[in-house]
Order: C-alpha cells, then sequence, then structure tokens
C-alpha cells in the first residue's frame, strides 16, 4: 500500500446548527492521485461545492454543483 498524503481536510459549522463547511485535498506521490474536494450548506439548505482530479495527462478536471430548491445543477 502506498503513503497517502493528506494535505489538508477540514469541517465546520460555519453559520450554525443544520450547516456546513468541509474540504480536503489528496496526493498520493506513488500513484499520482491528486484530488480535492470543497461543499458548503447555508442556512437556506442550498449545497454548493466542487471537485476536481489531477488526470493522467496532467489536466485538471473540476467539477461545480448547487443543490437547492431548484435541484441539482
Amino acid at each position: 500500500l502506498s503513503e497517502v498524503e493528506w494535505a489538508n481536510y477540514n469541517y465546520h459549522e460555519p453559520q450554525g446548527p443544520g450547516t456546513y463547511a468541509f474540504g480536503y485535498d489528496i496526493e498520493d506521490p506513488l500513484t499520482n492521485n491528486i484530488q480535492f474536494r470543497d461543499e458548503e450548506r447555508y442556512p437556506n439548505g442550498t449545497v454548493v461545492g466542487s471537485y476536481g482530479y489531477v488526470k493522467p495527462d496532467g489536466n485538471i478536471h473540476i467539477v461545480k454543483y448547487t443543490a437547492d430548491e431548484k435541484g441539482y445543477r
């Protein structure tokens, strides 16, 4: 098994109960697995976030999303 380096991880309730914010970065130099994720939930229930990773060709793939009363997009 490779030794994975956790560069960053956090979680907190920035705007009180029912809200959250978290994120992490992962970098495994043995497999070149590099990825991240960030997400936050607001008091009105809206969730916004993004995640991404470095593809084998070196390009970065990023997905941003929102989930609210209009659905997931």
